[in-house]
């Protein structure tokens, strides 16, 4: 695992936290999405809260791009609930996440982190 990120799985809430910490470049992103697929592959529908307001991200859009590809290209992804935690003023973050979202992927952008939990939770996932 690279010291950019941190993946945990909490089995109580059953939520995949993804902490994205210092630069969050697409390559970066790519590894801990890879990481992520690869080990919970199995599961049915994930609720993964990914936080990167501790991060230097840095999209431009063609990376906005290849990053969504990557996450339409992922069976476990299309079936997660994805919660995404920005820093103020990091507009490729958002970018990215409504371009998911207008593709049908169960995804929305929060600045506090109680609402995305709350979000992540409002429905029951399928196991």
């Amino acid at each position: 695992m690279s010291s950019s990120f941190k993946i945990r799985y909490n089995a109580s809430s059953r939520i995949v936290r993804v902490l994205f910490l210092g630069p969050a470049g697409m390559e970066t992103q790519l590894r801990a999405g890879r990481h992520l697929v690869e080990r919970f592959r199995h599961h049915g529908r994930l609720k993964i809260l990914v936080d990167s307001r501790h991060a230097d991200v840095s999209l431009s859009a063609r990376e906005q791009e290849v990053l969504a590809g990557f996450v339409q290209e992922q069976p476990v992804l299309l079936r997660a609930r994805l919660a995404v935690l920005y820093p103020d003023g990091v507009n490729a973050v958002v970018s990215l996440v409504e371009r998911l979202a207008r593709a049908g992927q169960d995804a929305r952008f929060f600045a506090s982190e109680a609402a995305a939990v709350e979000w992540l939770n409002s429905r029951e996932p399928v196991s």
